[in-house]
């Protein structure tokens, strides 16, 4: 799904798809984030360059989101926490910004792939509410992951995403 013009603020507010984005470094990334934090919602920024080996994604997010103890270092471990954050952030609206997202498991195509769809379900995971006997229990999440290249990466990132077989509507780039 390609955007060149949207309501940011209406994209950030709803837990719809798209979940993945992918805007070049600069204006289009900061409208997105600025969009976040006027909702108060969580913005959490990331540097793809400290996400080169698995190992570095999981200490990472588990550090930059206050995962719990119990958090397993591994796919699933990272997919059950990212899709239970609400439980201890509280918030509505999460967006993570993944600089320099070139570097993510440059080493291995079929880990980035990996990581993409672990975003895509955690996200659409947590974007429904969940009630119990008729009582919300969990409100749906707003939650995003914004891969935010620098302008010479930017074809890249778009090429990199569009390869890793995610269904149609859960990306989208913003220019």
């Amino acid at each position: 799904m390609e955007m060149s013009e949207m309501n940011d603020r209406n994209l950030i507010d709803s837990p719809r798809p798209p979940w993945i984005l992918v805007a070049p470094l600069g204006r289009s990334s900061d409208s997105v984030t600025a969009a976040a934090e006027r909702l108060g919602g969580l913005v959490v920024r990331l540097d793809g360059r400290r996400l080169g080996a698995q190992a570095d994604v999981f200490s990472e997010f588990a550090t930059a989101l206050s995962f719990p103890s119990y958090f397993g270092r591994n796919w699933d471990a990272l997919e059950e926490c990212l899709g239970d954050i609400y439980n201890w952030l509280r918030r509505d609206v999460v967006v993570v910004v993944l600089s320099h997202p070139s570097f993510i498991l440059s080493g291995d195509a079929g880990e980035f792939q990996t990581f993409l769809g672990v975003l895509w379900r955690a996200a659409e995971w947590i974007s429904e509410a969940i009630t119990d006997e008729g009582v919300l229990n969990r409100p749906g999440v707003s939650m995003h992951f914004l891969l935010s290249p620098a302008a010479a990466d930017y074809d890249l990132i778009v090429d990199r995403v569009r390869g890793a077989g995610l269904p149609q509507g859960v990306y989208a780039m913003i220019d």
